[in-house]
């Protein structure tokens, strides 16, 4: 176990994710500009991360075996490792399904902490297969559900006791685990992911759809009002950062970054420059410094502290 120290302050770190072997995955703290080796991330190496919250990554491994000389997939390894203590919690083996989307709802040390998976079917892109498991349950809860051109899943987001799925065709599918219930809001508009960058965030206890376009460069924001079911454009959001990442993304308030700021988004690519966020400068400074040559660049991934 390698503990990582703590940042000067709680601002999200950078994750820098290597799947080669002979490399060190490492956490970049853009405050002190220090990097930290995780030097016990082999178990991570074959993995796939699906989500990052409280400090943890969720993540997974598929397992397949050959049948008639071909790889069948035939379920998922999901485990927690991370990436400051290098702790792995282990999760029930979930059978008979894939991986599209997935969250979980609080740090996975509470027994509270429940997991939620998306699978889109290959052979019926019209359904899919939805399954939950509390951290300690013994096994998986899977269902399968309707869903007519809903695929290429975006991300989901967790809020009020629903889980919140966005595809890349603007439609929004809604999960209720206590009801196990899958519902898509007749919306009035839609937003596509047509030559855009979109990302759907918590902020503020609303559903917010982060939105760069490819071609004009401008950031674009929407609101989504449940009741008129419609997605409502938003001209300015104040006091806020965005870090905008797959496959999880960041609000962080005024009172943590402890300075004025007004519609920043920051992305984990943070390939291209961003004149109006000091906090994209400070990350692509502390890059610079400990990943000089930008390839063979690792994943990176956004990771918040958590105590």
């Amino acid at each position: 176990m390698y503990l990582v120290p703590c940042p000067l302050q709680q601002l999200p770190m950078l994750m820098v994710w290597y799947k080669q072997p002979d490399k060190s995955s490492m956490i970049l703290d853009p405050m002190s500009m220090k990097s930290f080796t995780i030097k016990d991330d082999a178990c991570i190496k074959g993995g796939k991360i699906c989500a990052s919250k409280y400090g943890w990554l969720l993540m997974c491994e598929e397992v397949k075996h050959k049948v008639d000389q071909k790889l069948v997939l035939t379920g998922l390894n999901f485990f927690f490792f991370n990436p400051f203590t290098s702790e792995v919690i282990h999760l029930p083996f979930l059978k008979k399904s894939g991986f599209t989307c997935a969250t979980f709802t609080s740090p996975p040390t509470s027994k509270n902490c429940l997991v939620f998976n998306l699978y889109t079917m290959d052979r019926d892109p019209d359904r899919v297969i939805i399954s939950t498991c509390y951290q300690g349950d013994r096994r998986w809860i899977s269902s399968h559900y309707y869903a007519y051109n809903f695929n290429a899943i975006r991300n989901v987001v967790f809020k009020d006791g629903d889980f919140y799925c966005y595809s890349r065709s603007g439609r929004l599918g809604i999960y209720s685990p206590t009801q196990r219930t899958w519902t898509k809001p007749g919306m009035q508009n839609y937003i596509k992911c047509i030559q855009t960058r979109k990302h759907m965030v918590e902020y503020g206890g609303e559903l917010l759809l982060v939105i760069k376009s490819k071609k004009s460069k401008k950031t674009i924001f929407h609101r989504l009002d449940y009741l008129q079911r419609r997605w409502i454009r938003v001209r300015s959001i104040q006091v806020q950062d965005v870090l905008c990442g797959n496959p999880s993304s960041i609000t962080i308030s005024n009172a943590k970054t402890k300075r004025d700021v007004y519609d920043r988004v920051n992305y984990n690519c943070l390939t291209s420059k961003n004149k109006y966020s000091s906090l994209a400068s400070l990350y692509r400074a502390v890059i610079h410094l400990h990943c000089p040559n930008p390839a063979p660049y690792g994943k990176k991934v956004w990771v918040e502290w958590q105590h």
